[in-house]
């Protein structure tokens, strides 16, 4: 691992852990962008009654590629700046133009709530893309609802890009595993996974797959890079999601690393830009791709 990752690391020392439970407690309103990608991209404000997306696309170029970028933050926190980087980051490998939805959150939302947003979402993105030039990627639960709303909707994703997914929270065979996991975890803990299984997902059962990706038979999905790290709690329930994908006919790759949650998306890293890159490669540049055509219909 680079220096710049074991320094990161080394400063966490479990307090964040206590930190990311407490801001869960008391999660922030966000309805905007930072500065810096309204002075470098062209953004534009997407809205749906109480929540928005927004565009954020190059300037002065025509994109046939987009990304649906669905942030994580437990489904209790809207997107923050890493998220924002991450948008900045693929924009440069990629050419494409990021989506960035602010969907329902907890403790108001469920995940139902979010993904049905999500459909609307993606509805407003066909407008201006093809299915097909379209990659969903998200982190964390952001992870977990991007592979759930592809399997929701008709017209599927290009390719799905799942950054460090959190399958089998609250599911009763996966709790031991966590448990013990949860010591090599430098940033999650069950009593972050317990408030996601109380609140996200409340009142839906375990074997739903709005709420389960690893209940979820992947039949028809595009091909999925997963990313995730070895000292996440997750590790080993992702690998077993890596396996379901597989035997169900969907083409899988995975990109995993002795590091923690969402590592993916520090763009301090040395990793980090490795990964962006390999993401680019991917989804393709997209410059044989054909032109979106622009549509009413609805997906959802």
């Amino acid at each position: 691992m680079s220096i710049q990752y074991k320094i990161a690391e080394a400063k966490l020392n479990g307090s964040v852990k206590k930190a990311l439970y407490e801001s869960l407690e008391q999660p922030q309103n966000r309805n905007d962008v930072p500065d810096f990608i309204q002075n470098k991209f062209d953004v534009e404000k997407l809205e749906f009654g109480e929540h928005c997306m927004f565009k954020i696309a190059p300037r002065d170029v025509s994109c046939k590629t987009a990304i649906m970028l669905i942030s994580g933050g437990a489904g209790f926190m809207p997107p923050n700046d890493m998220h924002f980087k991450t948008a900045a980051a693929l924009i440069k490998e990629t050419g494409a133009t990021v989506f960035m939805p602010f969907y329902p959150l907890a403790p108001k939302a469920t995940v139902r709530i979010a993904l049905h947003y999500l459909q609307r979402a993606w509805s407003e993105i066909l407008r201006d893309f093809l299915a097909q030039n379209v990659t969903f990627m998200g982190d964390g639960i952001g992870a977990n609802l991007a592979l759930g709303l592809c399997n929701r909707v008709n017209r599927k994703p290009g390719h799905i890009v799942a950054v460090s997914p959190m399958p089998g929270i609250g599911q009763d065979a996966w709790k031991e595993t966590f448990i013990e996991e949860e010591k090599n975890d430098p940033i999650l803990s069950m009593e972050i996974s317990d408030k996601i299984e109380s609140v996200w997902y409340r009142n839906i059962p375990q074997g739903s797959v709005d709420r389960e990706v690893l209940c979820m038979q992947y039949k028809g999905f595009p091909p999925t890079l997963l990313i995730y790290g070895s000292r996440d709690m997750f590790s080993k329930s992702t690998d077993a999601l890596v396996q379901k994908i597989g035997e169900n006919g969907a083409t899988v790759q995975i990109l995993k690393k002795d590091m923690f949650h969402s590592w993916a998306l520090r763009q301090n890293f040395p990793e980090t830009k490795n990964a962006m890159q390999q993401i680019a490669a991917f989804i393709g540049s997209g410059t044989n791709l054909e032109k979106a055509r622009t549509s009413d219909e609805k997906d959802e």
